[in-house]
C-alpha cells in the first residue's frame, strides 16, 4: 500500500473514532431512553459504515494501482526479452547464411582439382571469404557447428597447399579423389546443421 493511501485510511479511522467518542459522550451526559439510544446508535452506525466503505475503497484502489504497475512492468520486461531473442535468432540466421556461403565458394573452387586444375587467384579469394565470414562464428551458439566449420576450413587449406606442391594434372586429380570425401563429410554436416537451425527459426 502506498503512503498516501495508508495516511488516508488512518485519517478516516481517527475521524471515525473521534466522531463516535463525541457522540457517546453526548449520550452519556444526556439522559435518554432505550428508544432514544437505539435511534442514536442507528445514526452512529450509518456514517461509520460509510467511513469504513470509503477506507476499503481507498485500499482497493491502491491495490489495483499496484497490480497495474506490476503487470505493466512484467509486460515491458517480457517485451525486452522477446526483442532480445528475436535479435539473437536473426543474428544466428545471418551467421549460418554467411558461413555456409563462404564454405560453398571454397568447396567449388577446390573442386576444379577434379579435372587437375588449380586456380590460385580464385583460391585466394575463397580463403579471404572464409576469413571475412569467420566474424560470424560468434553468433553460432552450437559449439559443434563452430568446430565443424573450422575443421572444414583447415581441411580446405591443407588440400590447397598439397595441390600447390604438385604440378601434374594426374597428381591433382588424385589429391582430390583422396581428400574430397573428408571435405564432403564436413560440408554436409554443416549444411545439415544450418538447414535445421534455419528451419527452426
Amino acid at each position: 500500500m502506498s503512503k498516501g493511501a495508508l495516511a488516508a485510511l488512518v485519517a478516516i479511522g481517527v475521524a471515525a473514532i473521534a466522531w463516535l467518542t463525541s457522540a457517546l459522550l453526548v449520550a452519556q451526559v444526556q439522559t435518554i431512553t432505550l428508544e432514544g439510544f437505539t435511534k442514536l446508535a442507528t445514526l452512529l452506525v450509518a456514517p461509520l459504515a460509510s467511513l469504513l466503505a470509503a477506507g476499503a475503497a481507498i485500499w482497493a484502489a491502491d491495490r489495483q494501482s499496484k497490480t497495474t504497475r506490476d503487470v505493466e512492468f512484467l509486460r515491458l520486461d517480457l517485451g525486452r526479452r522477446l526483442e532480445g531473442i528475436k535479435n539473437r535468432l536473426s543474428a544466428e540466421r545471418k551467421a549460418y547464411d554467411e558461413l555456409y556461403a563462404a564454405m560453398s565458394t571454397y568447396y567449388y573452387t577446390l573442386s576444379l582439382l577434379e579435372v587437375g586444375k588449380l586456380d590460385a587467384k580464385r583460391l585466394l579469394v575463397a580463403d579471404q571469404g572464409m576469413v571475412a565470414a569467420s566474424r560470424y562464428l560468434i553468433s553460432i551458439l552450437d559449439e559443434k557447428d563452430r568446430g565443424c566449420w573450422m575443421r572444414y576450413w583447415q581441411a580446405c587449406r591443407e588440400l590447397e597447399e598439397a595441390a600447390a606442391a604438385v604440378s601434374s594434372i594426374a597428381e591433382r586429380e588424385a589429391l582430390w579423389g583422396a581428400k574430397m570425401n573428408g571435405l564432403d563429410q564436413l560440408f554436409t554436416e554443416f549444411e545439415s546443421a544450418a538447414s535445421k537451425r534455419l528451419a527452426d527459426h
